[in-house]
């Protein structure tokens, strides 16, 4: 941000922080992307990993995220672990006055993205992941007929078989948010379509975030992969 000075969140309103509850593969770090741009300090997922947050999480000690002055010291979150599985609500009531951003896509672009990003498998730590989409009685059978499976390594699970799972999965947590936010606090939450082109603007105007020169209203992307096909799992079984 060169010598700019950092803004607060105090100066739009929020006493609490922003986080993005999206889902991956939904937006979470364009997120971070157009609200850098303001000078907010934003925690995506290299931070949060260095942390060790959403292992945290699955643990469930959540008091290491929290008291975490690394956490303290940043105004927006996006990616793991504020997407996983009914955190929501606990931050909700942990961090009082804060935003929450929810960008959704149509389940079946969102699948296909999934099984892009990693080949066909799953993302991230595997028994993370088994614990995010409801994975687990899978992950049991697979420590224990599996010699030397490792729940704790990367990518271990197959994603591309089971679409419709993930995609309830994805819908679910949509839903429970939306549910969640609509019962509590519902002027808490912005909900919003990704492939919205008028989306950023949207999001700038419901945080009221001042007007500012040289913005980029675009979409994160990825490096471009080639479509995943069964060979490649008997690549990787190989």
């Amino acid at each position: 941000m060169g010598n700019e000075v950092a803004l607060k969140l105090e100066d739009i309103g929020i006493k609490g922080k922003i986080f993005c509850l999206s889902m991956q593969r939904s937006g979470t770090s364009s997120v971070g992307d157009f609200l850098e741009q303001w000078g907010y300090r934003r925690a995506g997922h290299p931070l949060s990993r260095s942390k060790n947050w959403t292992k945290h999480w699955l643990n469930g000690n959540y008091d290491a995220i929290f008291q975490d002055q690394v956490f303290r010291d940043h105004d927006v979150f996006e990616d793991d672990p504020w997407w996983c599985p009914d955190f929501f609500k606990y931050v909700f009531h942990k961090v009082p006055d804060s935003r929450f951003i929810l960008l959704t896509r149509d389940s079946d672009a969102w699948f296909k993205s999934m099984i892009s990003h990693s080949n066909g498998f799953s993302l991230g730590i595997t028994d993370i992941h088994a614990k995010i989409y409801r994975r687990e009685d899978d992950l049991l059978w697979l420590q224990k007929n599996i010699k030397g499976f490792n729940g704790a390594a990367a990518q271990a699970m197959t994603v591309f078989d089971k679409a419709s799972h993930y995609k309830s999965a994805y819908e679910r947590h949509t839903n429970e948010v939306k549910a969640f936010f609509g019962s509590f606090a519902p002027d808490a939450l912005f909900v919003g379509q990704l492939n919205n082109p008028e989306i950023w603007g949207e999001i700038s105007e419901w945080l009221a975030l001042p007007k500012k020169d040289g913005i980029k209203l675009n979409v994160h992307t990825h490096k471009t992969r080639r479509e995943f096909t069964k060979d490649d799992l008997l690549a990787r079984r190989g």
